[in-house]
């Protein structure tokens, strides 16, 4: 009879869910299963972060792209207590990730004085399950559970709470660890009445728009998207998360809405009567949060129940995946009164959609085309698309870049641009941009971030040139918080807590082994950035920005939904009448 300690058991159980990545942090709860990982062949797919938080983004940056918890976090008992900020965001950006916490010693739980007792039950207003595993043969089995429930609907992060002793302990080979897990789809349908009423609405509005979001793209359903929309020449607005999940070269494609979307979307959005919304929790930037935008009326698709009706009051409510409801739809339309097969271009809408998208284009292009240095941010977006492929990832952080980066990028496949969707967390963007890559070899992956931003995580330059990750780093650089520079002046005549030194950026990247380069003209953009291309090393390339340009939101200039700037107003509409947070906001009629 052979015996496997708990932590074999851990490893068998990841191997079994088809664990491609682990990423692990060392400490003495951690030795044995760091042993057993080392012997097994996830033991060449092992990261080590130089920060648990880093670790974490890296994991999000991974599943996000892969749409799974390929990749696994493995962490040391305090440093789980790093894991909180970007469990967060798993948690809402719906990214399925499953975390291992590695206590200290099972029998010193609830003994308050015991060094390193991590509260485990932290975790459970963050993540979709917390587990505790108290008995070695119970091992597997939530891990199995964790998988599950992280990789469910809705999708998000799953804890597993192991005591390190447990690692150690033995166990006869019979111990479980569930065999022949499966992934199957949900393939929810929605009821045939709520898919006729969706159906008649969209033929009767005037001015109708998709909003497709990532519940579009998990579900595999751009191809019935792009069907969808041809067949009833409506244009395609998408959130955050949904961004590529409609080709955003296509005539009907209106881009991303929000607070750093597309002013066309927003336009659009603005502009329409009816909404059919797929995929969508309608929480993105500038969809809910502090930017808000009205919405019509509008029937809400989506798989989670609990999201359907929270922020706004949908029409009709259809709990049904993505794909299936676009499919059943289609179905459905030639036999709805008053639909007519007419092509695209030739609806009354299209020539108002082609408007607002003209404009934007046009504006795009006059913020690419300055020469003058401090750069354009949407200059150097414009040379990132020269040397970009459309299976290439672009990565963005917080702050001022953000508008320039989901505006420069043109996208025609889901899940080819990623950051802190749902949070808007500052710093994660080098941590993520590295799990992409570790999900994607192949692909080039392009950050932009601040310099502000870059202070959070510069020190994983070590993982990035430790497994050779090509990662190419645009910082653009103006010593402050950008978006916060120009809110404080805008609202109070000075920058407060918003200004700061730099160091050497580029002379880190190469202290690191990186390549480095600072830009100094701008059309040399192109150049450094096909150098760092050329040299396959990871990369920074230094980039002066203003501390202004990028902020998108009204009324400071931008091209996104207002900004929360003012306080309260009373009463509050407690009967329903309004739209949520209508009588919160000054909004522009």
């Amino acid at each position: 009879m052979a015996i496997k300690r708990g932590a074999d058991l851990i490893v068998e159980a990841l191997e079994e869910y088809g664990t491609e990545q682990v990423v692990g942090f060392i400490g003495h709860t951690s030795h044995f299963v760091a042993d057993a990982f080392s012997k097994s062949h996830l033991g060449k797919r092992v990261i080590n972060p130089a920060t648990e938080l880093g670790g974490a983004w890296m994991v999000n940056g991974y599943n996000y792209v892969k749409d799974r918890s390929a990749a696994v976090g493995a962490w040391h008992c305090v440093g789980n207590l790093l894991l909180h900020a970007a469990m967060q965001e798993a948690r809402t950006g719906r990214i399925p990730a499953v975390h291992i916490g590695l206590n200290s010693d099972g029998r010193l739980a609830g003994r308050s004085e015991a060094a390193q007792q991590v509260p485990w039950q932290s975790f459970t207003p963050i993540a979709r399950s917390t587990q505790r595993v108290e008995r070695l043969d119970k091992v597997g089995e939530a891990i199995h559970e964790a998988f599950r429930v992280a990789e469910g609907h809705p999708a998000g992060p799953a804890y597993v709470d192991i005591p390190f002793d447990l690692t150690a302990d033995q166990i006869d080979d019979k111990a479980l660890v569930p065999r022949g897990a499966t992934r199957a789809k949900s393939v929810l349908h929605a009821p045939n009445e709520d898919v006729r009423e969706a159906a008649a609405q969209l033929v009767a509005a005037k001015n109708p728009v998709i909003l497709a979001g990532g519940g579009v793209a998990r579900s595999g359903g751009s191809e019935a998207l792009l069907k969808l929309a041809e067949m009833v020449g409506v244009p395609v607005v998408t959130t955050s998360t949904g961004a590529g999940v409609f080709p955003e070269t296509h005539a009907l494609a209106m881009g991303s809405a929000g607070f750093c979307g597309w002013k066309s979307a927003n336009d659009m959005m603005a502009a329409a009567d009816f909404v059919l919304v797929l995929g969508s929790r309608l929480s993105d930037w500038g969809i809910a949060q502090g930017y808000i935008t009205k919405m019509p009326k509008f029937v809400h698709v989506d798989t989670d129940p609990a999201v359907l009706g929270t922020f706004y009051f949908p029409l009709l409510s259809v709990v049904a995946d993505a794909k299936t409801f676009m499919e059943q739809l289609i179905e459905v339309l030639p036999g709805t009164s008053g639909f007519k097969a007419v092509r695209y271009q030739e609806r009354e809408n299209f020539r108002q959609a082609t408007e607002f998208r003209a404009a934007w284009d046009g504006w795009v292009r006059e913020q690419e085309s300055g020469d003058g240095m401090p750069a354009s941010m949407f200059r150097a977006m414009a040379e990132v698309r020269k040397v970009q492929r459309p299976e290439d990832i672009i990565v963005t952080d917080i702050g001022n870049h953000t508008l320039p980066m989901f505006g420069g990028a043109i996208l025609q496949r889901p899940r080819r641009l990623v950051t802190s969707m749902a949070e808007g967390i500052l710093g994660c963007g080098f941590p993520m941009a590295l799990g992409a890559q570790l999900a994607e070899p192949n692909s080039r992956v392009f950050l932009g971030t601040g310099d502000g931003a870059l202070y959070y995580h510069f020190n994983e330059f070590r993982v990035a040139v430790e497994h050779k990750l090509p990662v190419i780093t645009m910082v653009f650089t103006n010593e402050s918080y950008g978006a916060n520079w120009t809110l404080m002046n805008h609202q109070f005549g000075q920058n407060n807590w918003t200004e700061f030194m730099n160091p050497d950026w580029v002379g880190i990247a190469k202290a690191f082994g990186a390549y480095g380069e600072s830009v100094r003209e701008t059309g040399d953009i192109a150049g450094a950035l096909q150098r760092a291309i050329d040299s396959g090393k990871p990369a920074l390339i230094e980039i002066p920005v203003s501390k202004t340009q990028g902020l998108a939101s009204d009324p400071v200039g931008g091209v996104g939904p207002n900004l929360l700037l003012k306080g309260r107003e009373i009463p509050v509409d407690t009967g329903g009448s309004m739209y949520p947070g209508e009588n919160l906001l000054h909004l522009k009629s």
